[in-house]
């Protein structure tokens, strides 16, 4: 277990050591600049930022890849980690000692780095959450594949996973309702649908909600409808709230420089579709590219939007798109495919449910 220690507390100029064996000097105790921090949002802002190494790190407290402020933060803190397997962290083992001081939320990542992922809030004074923002922990950071017919270009892995290796139980990444920013849990079996342990307390509700309410409760999978939302971004005239076809909104989870893909007839899955072979022996997709290599996409099953449970995992693989079906205001494309080898670029189902993203190099 690594030491967590609160950076709140008053501290007159000092030396403080700390067990990872990292030195910190206490300046000033009411401003987080006695150390060195790195700006991960110089770069642009984001829901999510990916980190490979131990250190401190700053990103700005707006939301999603805007420039809008979040007015009356009081604190921030972490609101779950994950290895995404069967053990569930210690307190702090993927991020820790996190603050929020002048427009900016502050973390560190202690040693021995753990690939992981985590989620860091900022509330009010009255506790509620305001935004919050997915730490995506990997060492081997991401690399971007050129899909065939000059599709676009995407991750090599999905949003959340911690490795490209097939076969590896870290390819699955995490799941996400349509449409909304924070991630769940997806499972820790290759073949099983044994949902990761984690910190925090997860909870569901079975009523709509609105956008506000998923962003003020992301540990709340909303179930038992076919559309979660509820109110201002449920029909598909109005996605401001939401996931946005053709670029990235503010809700978009994706990191920097990436978004949530276009799908549907006209999108990246169905423009690259060459040739995609179902691999039974590590169970998920090798997707041919443009150079000939393939890109791994696994079998890591979804999420129900009807009680939220983790179903065929090594069997089925589904990824969204950004892309609504109109013509039914509850339905979304997605990309899916089939231990029968079946792959349909561009099918549709229920926004409820909480699948794989593979996220897109904006161009």
């Amino acid at each position: 277990m690594k030491l967590i220690y609160n950076v709140f507390i008053f501290f007159v100029a000092a030396l403080f050591s700390v067990s990872c064996s990292q030195t910190i000097v206490f300046e000033d105790p009411t401003k987080p600049d006695y150390v060195t921090y790195k700006d991960i949002s110089a770069a642009g802002t984001a829901n999510c930022y990916i980190v490979t190494a131990d250190g401190n790190y700053k990103f700005k407290a707006v939301k999603g890849n805007s420039n809008q402020s979040i007015s009356g933060v009081k604190r921030a803190d972490v609101i779950w980690e994950s290895f995404g397997t069967s053990v569930a962290p210690d307190a702090g083992d993927v991020v820790s000692t996190v603050l929020y001081k002048d427009g900016y939320v502050y973390f560190s990542v202690y040693k021995p780095f753990e690939s992981g992922n985590a989620l860091i809030a900022v509330r009010n004074s009255s506790g509620a959450i305001l935004w919050s923002w997915h730490i995506w922990c990997s060492a081997d950071g991401v690399h971007d594949e050129v899909y065939a017919n000059k599709a676009g270009v995407m991750m090599d892995r999905n949003l959340g996973a911690t490795s490209a290796m097939p076969g590896n139980v870290g390819t699955f990444g995490l799941l996400y309702q349509w449409g909304r920013k924070d991630p769940f849990l997806g499972s820790c079996s290759l073949s099983t649908p044994t949902i990761a342990a984690s910190t925090g307390e997860w909870s569901s509700v079975s009523t709509p909600q609105s956008v506000d309410y998923a962003t003020e409760h992301p540990m709340t999978f909303i179930s038992n409808n076919f559309e979660w939302c509820a109110g201002d971004g449920a029909n598909h005239t109005n996605y401001s709230k939401r996931w946005k076809e053709g670029e990235k909104s503010i809700y978009d989870p994706c990191p920097v420089g990436y978004r949530v893909p276009d799908g549907g007839l006209v999108g990246l899955w169905s423009k690259a579709n060459t040739t995609s072979l179902w691999n039974s022996s590590f169970k998920g997709l090798d997707w041919t590219l443009s150079d000939g290599t393939t890109a791994w996409y696994p079998a890591a099953g979804y999420r129900s939007h009807d009680g939220g449970n983790i179903f065929l995992v090594g069997e089925f693989g589904y990824y969204w798109s950004a892309s609504p079906f109109e013509s039914i205001d509850y339905y979304a494309s997605y990309l899916g495919f089939y231990y029968s080898g079946n792959v349909t670029p561009a099918n549709v189902n229920y926004r409820g449910n909480a699948y794989s993203v593979r996220c897109a190099k904006e161009m």
